[in-house]
């Protein structure tokens, strides 16, 4: 009987890390048209992504799986995470960044055309 408690404890942990980073994916379809209407995407845009997000956890699911191999669960959760949460503090903040990179195209632009007009 301990063995096949033993069993069960990583298989509902596992399932407890899937809710909550699959959960959180998922609940965005609540929220879709808010968010497009915010961001002045429209929805196929924000489908797409998410779906692209999807799509490439299932084509790194392998390689976590060997890291995980190599280095440890915890590890690997851990470091996951911490991805998760850069990579949606970078989805929050990119409007500032392309903000930002704009600004510096145009100013890159006003440098270049007043250096041309000068030669």
């Amino acid at each position: 009987m301990a063995q096949q408690r033993n069993f069960w404890i990583p298989v509902m942990c596992g399932a407890v890390i899937l809710t909550i980073g699959i959960g959180a994916r998922q609940s965005f379809g609540i929220f879709q048209k808010p968010i497009a209407a915010d961001l002045n995407v429209g929805r196929e845009l924000w489908s797409f992504s998410n779906a692209l997000a999807l799509l490439l956890m299932g084509v790194f699911a392998p390689f976590a799986g060997n890291l995980a191999d190599r280095f440890g669960t915890a590890r690997t959760v851990g470091a996951g995470s911490a991805l998760y949460v850069a990579g949606m503090l970078m989805i929050g903040l990119i409007g500032l960044f392309l903000d930002f990179l704009i600004r510096q195209l145009e100013l890159f632009d006003e440098v270049k055309w007043g250096y041309s007009q000068r030669n």
